[in-house]
């Protein structure tokens, strides 16, 4: 793995009440220049069938200056970069899982690679490349097929990012000589030759960073202005990112909610995670019962805010605290995960609708976040599998059932009577189904346990109809049918 690996790190500011409303000022201007940034960088994409490098903005005013329209051009341009690797991996998908073939798959997957879904189509053809052209009719699909995409992937609304990426010409960082605080950004206001200068302190977590080999504190700042008025300033450090590691072995992970993970090897971790998220649900509900009684906005409350806050960060600690414990075996090379589908987690747990919400935002957010440090800062891989029926499938003979799953924690096999624990069987059909090159990750559930009866009916010899008997009878084993020799069906261990 080459590259760069780029870490903002929020520090306490202890500037002057003033100085950060002066700041925060520059919010509603700075939002209204990136609507008017985005509409222009969009218009480009749809006309051109590129992402601009740049954007003339020689001449607008808006209140802001030119140095700062050339931070609101590269804040723009980047987050529309985002915006089309998520579509790219959408159409990618899409097509995948189509009924489409042959030639017409290949060029789809081609223009898709390229972002060249909207090159302007003339004659027969598209030149991608000076060796490569589609037919004029492909080039329509694709566009038809990104026009699905963009209702999956919608654009976000940039009028209302409440981050500032401001570059050196707008927040110069600067290292105090024996002043006060341990760096200070120069941010220049809407008064023009009025700069203010923020003290900012640096954590341990930012001076260990900033302490590794090759590290390089980037001369920007990220500015972000909360509802309250409060901002919060962050230092960005750039690092080599760490060779990936190799010659080891993967592990299957499961995610749960009485058990946050749990992996292939038989561990167990976080376990206590639910009764924390339950006991904070305890507090948060009558919380916002009697704001809204009172008629205060949940916004307006510190007290609602700052329990929220608690929330968030005690979920984001035990991502990266259980995560941490799992990678610190040198041995692994690869984490093989469920695709994140934290909502349906939170259906299991039994919470409130308020708490749901925050485990679903805040837990995939920490989840990707700390993969992604994963792989620059450890050189660990990631490969991700379809999560349908990983808990209801048997990794000893493949039988597939609801039934399957007796208890919460409690696995047992219908068909073979293997008993695992839950999760842990969970997390080894997921480490299988990568080993087997089965990630499915364009199907859906219908999809994904057609095919799992097809294997298992194919590797015992059985019809639709042993199946089908099979998942509908609870309890005991089913004794096996002349199709199925009960020296095969009796060939498992009934324990782990």
């Amino acid at each position: 793995m080459s590259g760069t690996a780029s870490r903002a790190f929020r520090l306490r500011s202890s500037s002057h009440r003033i100085k950060d409303e002066r700041v925060a000022e520059i919010l509603p201007v700075w939002q209204a220049g990136l609507g008017r940034m985005q509409a222009e960088v969009a218009r480009l994409i749809f006309t051109t069938g590129e992402l601009p490098k740049w954007v003339d903005a020689k001449g607008w005013d808006g209140g802001l200056s030119q140095r700062q329209w050339d931070s609101v051009r590269a804040q723009s341009i980047a987050q529309h970069k985002s915006w089309l690797g998520n579509c790219e991996r959408v159409f990618r998908r899409t097509v995948a899982a189509s009924a489409i073939t042959g030639q017409v798959r290949k060029d789809l997957f081609y223009v898709n690679k390229s972002r060249a879904w909207y090159l302007p189509v003339e004659g027969d053809g598209v030149a991608i490349t000076s060796k490569r052209s589609i037919p004029a009719e492909t080039m329509r699909l694709a566009r038809r097929i990104m026009k699905h995409v963009r209702t999956r992937v919608g654009r976000p609304d940039m009028r209302r990012l409440r981050t500032m990426v401001m570059d050196g010409k707008v927040a110069k960082v600067e290292t105090p000589n024996g002043h006060h605080g341990d760096y200070w950004v120069r941010i220049a206001t809407l008064i023009a030759g009025k700069p203010v200068v923020i003290p900012l302190h640096a954590h341990r977590a930012f001076l260990d960073r900033l302490a590794q080999p090759g590290a390089k504190l980037a001369n920007h700042c990220q500015v972000h202005v909360n509802t309250d008025g409060t901002v919060d300033y962050r230092l960005v450090i750039h690092t080599p990112k760490n060779p990936a590691r190799t010659g080891g072995r993967e592990v299957g992970i499961d995610w749960g909610m009485s058990t946050l993970f749990a992996t292939s090897d038989g561990h167990l971790h976080g376990r206590g995670f639910l009764d924390r998220l339950r006991a904070y649900d305890a507090r948060l509900q009558p919380l916002m019962a009697a704001l809204q009684r009172n008629g205060i906005k949940l916004r307006d409350s510190r007290r609602y805010r700052a329990l929220v806050q608690d929330v968030r960060g005690f979920i984001t600690n035990e991502v990266n605290r259980c995560l941490n414990r799992i990678i610190a075996d040198d041995s692994i090379d690869t984490l093989v995960i469920e695709k994140l589908n934290f909502q349906g987690m939170a259906r299991e747990g039994r919470l409130s609708k308020r708490m749901r919400r925050l485990l679903s935002n805040t837990g995939r957010g920490a989840v990707n976040t700390k993969l992604a440090s994963l792989a620059e800062d450890q050189g660990v891989a990631t490969v991700e599998v379809n999560p349908a029926h990983t808990s209801r499938e048997c990794t000893g003979c493949g039988y597939t059932s609801k039934t399957n799953r007796t208890t919460q924690t409690k696995f047992r096999c219908g068909f073979c009577g293997k008993t695992v624990h839950a999760d842990i069987g969970g997390a080894r059909t997921v480490l299988g189904r990568s080993q087997n090159s089965r990630h499915w990750t364009d199907r859906n559930r219908g999809q994904i346990l057609t095919m799992l009866d097809e294997e298992f009916r194919s590797r015992w010899g059985l019809g639709f109809a042993d199946v089908d008997q099979r998942r509908n009878t609870r309890g005991s084993r089913v004794a096996p049918t002349s199709a199925t020799p009960a020296t095969q069906a009796n060939a498992f261990p009934r324990s782990a």
